[in-house]
């Protein structure tokens, strides 16, 4: 792990950093239990600028503070002009059609280098128009110096860079804790299970290229770290079963019951919910009580949302608002500011930010993401420090599963997770 240096940070003082952080992490705990910061691997650049507010300090010689000061003025610049224009104009950082998910085999990977290395990319593209606003803080100007969809291209490369920048900051102070995480790396177990003919390959190890060999072992080390093992043991293992011809193969199948069941615990409702009604009397119809909002709009998006997005088929959630005031009814907070998060698995506060509307696309996705964790699903993406490569690995497993990705959406295996865990027929 390279040198962690308080000096490099952004922010004004350490102590500053250190009650930020400490608030953060108590403030939003990670849906999977430990005492990390939880942050949502697609939050919004918005968000990412509440969490870094009054932290940063303009006159920082870190090289990330200069992405830092012109993500800011990019995420101004396009309030200033859509301030101006009638709704079919407003230009969009984020909309459905741009989410790709980030898929288990292509995951994110990002370091300090990396980050400013893509930032100096940016900046060499970015036309003199564009530069004078962004980069040297000339005036906004109403009219963007190009014609808006090139414009929001360029500007959208501005934001990814401002919000990788935001993350690493966010996260540094806890790379020894993520490095941790790496045991629950599932790459190994995914890519084992789709390898062909991995029997006879594991059983026939000295006839494979240096290669396949190299790769199959990164897998089974990998299979081996979900185990709960440590790498050294896993080292060990894998040593001793080269010695005799088809171990390899016997390494394997040690480990893949427990890889199984880590890969599965993504997917799978850990906590209940006891206020939960789905009866042979209505079996297409699982009902749950829902403090009623006060503002009217607010219930109607609830409903359009929730409602919306939990059903298959002939089946389908229904939202009971009921006048209550029992913490123990599910209810949503709307708080400025705040990073939205469910107060723990299977809970009854959502907490969303009351900066944002609730019509923009990221507010809609949430809530339906979120009320995922109300019924007791956790994420399912992952985010680790990889300390021999010393970059930061985040991807989804299943980017087209509503918990894991926002590009993802309700699947039948919510379903049959949903019904073996509150289906009272059983």
């Amino acid at each position: 792990m390279a040198a962690f240096h308080w000096d490099r940070l952004l922010f004004s003082v350490p102590i500053t950093l250190l009650a930020f952080t400490a608030n953060l992490a108590a403030a939003t705990p990670s849906q999977r239990g430990d005492s990390l910061p939880h942050l949502d691997l697609e939050l919004t650049s918005e968000e990412y600028r509440q969490l870094l507010k009054d932290l940063v300090t303009a006159e920082s010689d870190d090289p990330l503070a200069a992405i830092i000061a012109t993500g800011k003025r990019n995420l101004d610049w396009i309030a200033f002009i859509n301030a101006r224009r009638p709704e079919d104009r407003k230009l969009q950082l984020s909309n459905p059609a741009l989410q790709s998910g980030i898929p288990i085999d292509s995951p994110s990977m990002s370091n300090r280098t990396i980050i400013t290395t893509r930032w100096e990319e940016v900046k060499v593209a970015m036309p003199d128009g564009v530069k004078s606003v962004l980069i040297d803080n000339g005036s906004f100007t109403e009219d963007p110096p190009m014609g808006d969809e090139d414009f929001i291209v360029l500007l959208r490369k501005v934001d990814r860079s401002y919000q990788h920048a935001s993350r690493w900051l966010l996260q540094e102070p806890y790379l020894q804790a993520y490095a941790e995480r790496a045991t629950s790396d599932v790459r190994g177990f995914y890519n084992l299970r789709k390898e062909p003919n991995l029997a006879h390959k594991l059983r026939n190890w000295s006839t494979l290229t240096d290669d396949t060999r190299t790769q199959l072992k990164t897998w089974l080390i990998g299979q081996c770290l979900n185990s709960d093992a440590t790498r050294d043991e896993c080292e060990q293992q894998f040593d001793s079963a080269l010695q005799t011809d088809g171990h390899v193969h016997a390494f394997f199948e040690l480990h893949q019951a427990a890889a199984k069941e880590h890969w599965d615990s993504f997917f799978t409702i850990p906590a209940y919910r006891t206020d939960v009604e789905w009866t042979p009397s209505e079996p297409n119809t699982m009902t749950v009580p829902f403090q009623t909002p006060e503002r009217p709009e607010v219930l109607a998006w609830l409903r359009d949302n929730i409602e919306d997005e939990w059903k298959l088929s002939n089946w389908k959630l229904s939202l009971d608002f009921q006048n209550s005031t029992s913490p123990n009814m599910t209810h949503v907070l709307f708080v400025p500011g705040a990073t939205p998060h469910v107060n723990r698995l299977a809970g009854s506060i959502i907490t969303m930010d009351a900066n944002r509307d609730i019509n923009e696309y990221s507010s809609k996705w949430t809530i339906r993401h979120e009320y995922g964790h109300v019924l007791g699903f956790p994420d399912c993406y992952l985010e680790f420090y990889d300390e021999p490569a010393g970059v930061m690995v985040n991807y989804q497993l299943d980017i087209e599963n509503l918990m894991c990705s926002r590009k993802g959406h309700l699947q039948n295996t919510h379903y049959q997770e949903l019904k073996r865990a509150y289906y009272q027929g059983f």
